[in-house]
């Protein structure tokens, strides 16, 4: 043991309630110095103990800090060198009472003595609870389990594009970390980055708790709309006119000083960075111990991006301005705390209930799929037409409505809701087939003269993959012979309004400049649409040339479009469409490594065979590897890694600025420049190894990197370099598959690191398989 702890003063203790002498938990003990400076603070545990050790011998007091109760302050205690002093405290049960409190000023900058008095009490009550919920997730054994998300927004309407969301587990409940408090009095709350984004700061406890920030902002008391609260208001004082900081609203239970909530919005920003509202939230949580945890947090920021506006006429040259691209909210909600495998409290779960009922009659509709897009959420009514999905967050979603007779007319019903986790249940009004129909072709039911809509999809027999962009057309007479087209979307459908529902009509299809047999078709009675499916034979000398099928997220099963289908043996790579299929032609029979790759999931890799005369049909489901991060406090926190490795200097870099003068070049042409980078390039392939091969070791393996290897391109045996694009290692394997450089154009990346060899490695790249070299790509946002 070091020396210096041998020789440590400490003050140890338990706190109890005077009288009955009840051991008090979640008590918050602070150790003042002489300046009345706390130099260290505790919480006491479940049998009122707590430890405080002391920088140095001296003269202390010890402060007490109970939520709902005066604060309580010792005598003066000196302490020699290495001394071990228990002292005991009880506390009197006096509450502090906020109904007392009077609302007369609003703002403690400039409010008189008394008021600023009645502020700075309130405060105390607020900083108590601040420090406990510091105290717990510092000190206490607790095991939290989390839900962290990730919400991107319209920035025009608060409706939800996308979201992602994950379960993890630790040992405090820990929210965002932030900079120190020095660095946000100097600089203030929002700084701009090197590449033009914006970083946000929110405050921690440690903020918080500080002088600093008491010395910063203005308090004032203000009343809650309930009766039930009051809040204590800050906002920067005049001396901070110069930086962006913080001002909010500290919430708390007027019959029990208990913490409830702090809201806080950015201000002192320019127009572009205060659009979308920045801000953030956190609501506290006081457990049955006396212990506090922060129960949600959430941070709003905006993403900006620069945009040129097309001058007129007598307006001038092009002008760069700067606007909001999407709101970003990151945030998390505590799900459960537990110690020593006992539950200590628990979040009760939201549930979306809706009502499915038919658009003009008042019945309800059975198995209609609900999926709340840019989620993986869904659910299915029953019989009544309700359904119930659990754990949705609140806020605004577009929601996807599929029944049985919309999916006869292969239609989806799409709106909008509010959810709130409260009040009745939403009501989804749908339209059946025939409805839809109308909606579509611009139909007036029930009175326009009968017309219809032929519907239907086109597929290859024995093809996984239906064929794109076709075209189909419908014929019929009608007095004079009459015709309307219309073509295949990406799912191999297609939609001809206008045909008359009295009338036989044949459909005919062109494909590879081949028209097919006409199919002919006609109205049910009473309905206003046509279902005809056409099925193309493919020729018997191309069958076996084919390889189909599709590509989806293992767990949802959505279909993933852009992700990558090689056959590396051959040369050969497509990516899917839309739908997340994909066709290829010309396949060699025989046995081929097939590679799936797509960003944000793990890659796949298998052997296929492929025989002649056959259609050779897959089906790929890719599981996502990049998940949210359980703490995210900036817009744009992509480029803080690369800034530090290239302060080390320890590889080679490339900037937006640089690459913005090479967008007309291959990436391989770029990389060929970049000192001991090693480009291969074989046709449209471009492969990256280092130039400093790695060392030979007798009684290994020969090195694959001989001449007739070299000869053969990306496809020889080289050992080739990792590639990271955002983080993630998008060519995994052992030994490491070639990447093609050329899918990439310099255009779409923010900046470029390649580090030649291991010994220049940072610390998150160096993994197995790195011996050839890493290159790490950024990708710019919205690309």
């Amino acid at each position: 043991m070091p020396g210096g702890a041998l020789s440590a003063q400490l003050v140890r203790g338990t706190v109890s309630e005077r009288g009955d002498g009840r051991a008090l938990a979640g008590v918050v003990v602070l150790m003042l110095d002489s300046s009345g400076t706390a130099v260290t603070r505790a919480l006491t545990n479940d049998k009122g103990e707590f430890g405080l050790g002391a920088p140095g011998p001296g003269l202390y007091r010890v402060r007490t800090l109970r939520i709902g109760f005066r604060p309580q302050t010792s005598d003066p205690l000196r302490l020699a060198v290495g001394q071990d002093l228990h002292v005991p405290i009880a506390l009197t049960s006096v509450p502090v009472l906020l109904d007392t409190v009077r609302v007369a000023s609003r703002n403690a900058c400039r409010s008189a003595a008394d008021s600023a008095l009645a502020t700075h009490a309130v405060w105390e009550q607020a900083r108590a609870a601040f420090a406990a919920a510091q105290l717990t997730s510092r000190d206490q054994a607790l095991d939290a389990t989390l839900l962290t998300y990730e919400r991107v927004l319209d920035p025009t309407f608060p409706r939800v594009r996308r979201q992602s969301s994950t379960f993890a587990h630790a040992l405090s409940a820990q929210l965002w970390r932030t900079t120190s408090i020095d660095s946000l009095r100097r600089f203030g709350y929002v700084l701009p980055d090197l590449l033009g984004g914006r970083v946000f700061h929110a405050p921690d406890m440690n903020v918080l708790l500080s002088d600093a920030f008491l010395e910063d902002h203005c308090f004032g008391l203000v009343r809650g709309s309930d009766g039930e609260h009051v809040g204590i208001e800050f906002e920067p004082n005049r001396d901070r006119a110069e930086v962006a900081d913080i001002s909010g609203t500290v919430w708390l239970r007027r019959a029990t000083a208990e913490l409830r909530s702090l809201e806080f919005r950015y201000v002192g920003l320019k127009a572009s960075e205060s659009k979308g509202r920045p801000g953030g939230a956190m609501e506290f949580l006081r457990l049955p111990g006396g212990e506090w945890a922060v129960a949600s947090w959430s941070i709003r920021m905006p993403v900006l991006e620069q945009v040129v506006e097309r001058a007129g006429a007598t307006s001038g040259a092009p002008q760069h301005v700067e606007r909001v691209s999407e709101i970003r909210v990151t945030g998390g909600e505590l799900v459960a705390l537990s110690r020593d495998d006992q539950l200590l409290w628990s979040r009760p779960s939201l549930t979306f209930r809706a009502l499915v009922r038919d658009s003009v009659l008042p019945r309800p509709i059975d198995g209609a799929r609900i999926v709340l897009r840019g989620t993986q959420l869904s659910g299915l009514s029953g019989r009544s037409g309700t359904v119930a999905i659990a754990g949705v967050l609140p806020g605004e979603y577009t929601v996807d409505v599929r029944t049985a007779s919309l999916d006869s007319v292969a239609a989806t019903h799409t709106t909008s809701v509010n959810f709130t986790g409260s009040g009745p249940d939403i009501e989804l009004r749908i339209p059946s087939a025939n409805r839809a129909v109308a909606a579509w072709c611009g139909y007036k039911l029930p009175t326009t003269p009968a017309l219809g809509l032929a519907i239907g999809t086109v597929t290859l027999r024995g093809d996984s993959a239906p064929p794109w962009n076709v075209a189909i057309t419908a014929e019929w007479t009608a007095g004079t012979p009459r015709s309307a087209s219309a073509r295949t979307d990406a799912q191999g459908r297609y939609r001809i309004c206008g045909i008359p529902s009295n009338v036989e009509f044949t459909v005919r299809t062109e494909i590879d400049d081949t028209t097919t047999a006409p199919r002919t078709a006609r109205f049910g009675r009473g309905s206003h649409f046509a279902i005809t499916n056409v099925v193309i034979d493919v020729p018997a000398s191309e069958a076996g040339t084919m390889f189909a099928g599709s590509v989806q997220a293992m767990f949802n099963s959505e279909p993933l479009a852009g992700a990558e289908v090689s056959l590396p043996d051959l040369g050969i790579s497509v990516r899917t469409n839309e739908a997340g299929r994909f066709r290829i032609a010309g396949i060699r029979p025989g046995t081929h490594r097939v590679a799936v790759r797509r960003i944000g999931y793990a890659a796949v890799e298998q052997s296929v065979g492929f025989a002649i005369d056959r259609v050779t049909s897959r089906q790929f489901r890719l599981a996502p590897v990049a998940t949210l991060e359980t703490v995210t406090v900036t817009a744009d926190r992509r480029m803080m890694s690369f800034e530090e490795n290239r302060s080390l200097g320890l590889g080679k870099f490339l900037t937006r600025e640089e690459l913005a003068k090479m967008e007309f070049r291959t990436m391989g042409s770029v990389m060929s420049e970049l000192g001991g980078a090693d480009v291969i390039s074989a046709g449209y392939q471009a492969c990256l190894r280092t130039k400093r091969i790695p060392r030979w070791t007798p009684g290994q393996p020969a090195p694959p990197n001989n001449a007739d290897n070299l000869a053969q391109g990306c496809q020889g045996r080289q050992c080739w370099s990792q590639v990271y694009v955002n983080g993630m290692l998008v060519n995994p394997g052992r030994p490491t598959p070639p990447f093609n450089l050329n899918d990439w154009n310099a255009s779409a990346i923010e900046a470029i690191e390649f580090y030649p060899s291991q010994a220049s490695l940072p610390m998150r790249y160096s993994h197995p398989g790195a011996t050839c070299g890493v290159f790490v790509i950024h990708m710019r946002l919205g690309k």
